[in-house]
């Protein structure tokens, strides 16, 4: 509630297409239906757009009830939210929980990204991940890029989709700005 509520003070939802993400564990959802109800409650009377709403589960522990997960996407999706898998490779984010779950989303967690640039590994398992996500439909998102280099070679492997400190620092109640030069040097050759 108090993220959806600062996201809309601050203007969040004029702002390209930009997405206001929510972490929650999968097991602390008992009821999908009255989360969601407080949810769309809450939007409704800061006036933030639902379709800008993305649930992130997240890595820190494992889902006990893979299918009430799924009931829990399911619902979310029925209303027009999109799900994201959070720290994917990390954790208990693994590809049998991609496979379960089917998020729209996969965040890629900084351990695969870090150094992906200098690590020929890297480099080919999110090659693979990258055509995966094409075929299935789903987008990805780096995270953790801290240089143009981790950038350049993100790109150069189809991922579009980035956050780190590259490109900017966590504010606190406040919307990040990214310099034009570093959307510059991430896409030189």
């Amino acid at each position: 509630m108090t993220a959806i509520r600062a996201a809309a003070r601050l203007g969040l939802h004029k702002h390209g297409t930009t997405r206001l993400s929510i972490n929650f564990l999968p097991n602390a959802v008992y009821e999908a239906a009255t989360c969601l109800r407080t949810t769309l409650r809450t939007a409704q009377d800061a006036q933030f757009p639902l379709d800008r709403l993305l649930f992130e589960i997240t890595e820190h522990e494992s889902v006990t009830d893979e299918q009430h997960v799924r009931t829990i996407i399911e619902t979310y999706r029925s209303h027009g939210f999109q799900t994201a898998l959070d720290d994917y490779g990390a954790g208990h984010a693994t590809a049998g929980l991609l496979l379960a779950l089917r998020p729209d989303v996969v965040k890629i967690d900084m351990k695969l990204v870090r150094g992906i640039h200098e690590d020929h590994w890297r480099e080919e398992l999110i090659r693979h991940l990258t055509q995966f996500a094409d075929r299935v439909g789903i987008l990805l998102i780096a995270e953790g890029v801290e240089s143009a280099d981790e950038a350049r070679c993100l790109l150069a492997l189809g991922v579009t989709h980035m956050q780190g400190y590259y490109f900017a620092h966590p504010g606190f109640e406040c919307l990040p700005t990214v310099p034009d030069e570093t959307y510059a040097q991430a896409t030189a050759q």
